[in-house]
């Protein structure tokens, strides 16, 4: 029985190592998962950031452009002495340049919004990333404590239960041998009162 008892406890360490083996695992293939994710993140926000800047120079140019074109327009008008038709041909198109800056301009404006909104949507991203990573070392760090104190659990358990199988065997023998020496005894003791 207590044989049987100590096949049974070293059966459960087995099982119970498998699970924390198992466990560990899954918790480092989900830290692996989610450093990835956030290296990608990272990937992803750095080249944001480089449209962003790409924006911004855009959109700094245009309003130079259109400054320029206000102000040649403006000289244009001051210096004109007369409306005649070249004047009014080139402030047409001076005000079609205008125009088609303006609409780069805000074209422009819209871009740096959009990249500004997708810059803060990957920080944000990246941020939750990093959130995860941690709570999974976290998982794993508790994971392997638990695996530990189990082991070790499992090892005192198993350490008592041969010391007390070694206990039993050798009273089993001490029981034994005083069997013995009894059945010797009462056969000298038979055979004394035979010979009498």
């Amino acid at each position: 029985a207590l044989s049987q008892r100590l096949r049974e406890a070293v059966e459960e360490a087995e099982s119970l190592r498998e699970s924390l083996g198992a466990a560990e695992a899954s918790s480092s293939e989900q830290l692996l998962a989610g450093t990835e994710r956030r290296t990608q993140l990272e990937t992803g926000l750095a080249k944001c950031r480089a449209e962003l800047r790409s924006a911004e120079e855009r959109g700094r140019r245009a309003e130079r452009e259109l400054d320029q074109a206000h102000a040649e327009c403006q000289e244009l008008l001051n210096g004109a002495t007369s409306r005649d038709d070249r004047v009014e041909v080139a402030q047409a198109l001076l005000e079609g340049r205008l125009r088609s800056l303006q609409d780069q301009l805000d074209a422009s404006r819209a871009d740096l919004e959009a990249a500004r909104s997708n810059e803060e949507q990957l920080r944000q991203q990246a941020i939750e990333a990093e959130a995860r990573c941690g709570d999974f070392r976290r998982s794993a760090a508790a994971w392997e404590e638990e695996r530990q104190m189990a082991s070790e659990t499992d090892e005192g358990r198993e350490k008592a239960l041969e010391e007390e199988l070694n206990r039993l065997r050798s009273a089993d023998a001490a029981d034994e041998a005083r069997r013995t020496e009894a059945v010797a005894s009462a056969l000298t003791r038979a055979s004394t009162a035979e010979t009498k």
